[in-house]
């Protein structure tokens, strides 16, 4: 895995364990290697908004605001369109 080790040391067993802040910020610090963008936007737009927790949702959109600024063209062209379609 590309970057494998500073992932690891970012997340590891300890900082996983918070939901908020693996949420928020690992997921940030995670999405800042390029080529790891797109899989976490589609896991938190096709997977994790999508979840029966309601705490997990609001974590989901938040993390997607934070991780979406990263990749502003992909987002608004692929991951927008998609939650404007009615029936999301």
């Amino acid at each position: 895995f590309k970057h494998g080790i500073a992932i690891l040391t970012t997340a590891d067993y300890y900082s996983l364990g918070n939901r908020s802040d693996s949420f928020l910020n690992l997921s940030l610090d995670v999405a800042k290697f390029e080529e790891y963008q797109t899989p976490i936007i589609h896991q938190l737009s096709d997977v994790k908004l999508l979840h029966w927790d309601i705490d997990i949702r609001v974590l989901a959109s938040q993390s997607l605001s934070r991780v979406s600024k990263l990749n502003p063209c992909y987002s608004t062209t692929t991951i927008l369109p998609k939650l404007l379609r009615p029936g999301f």
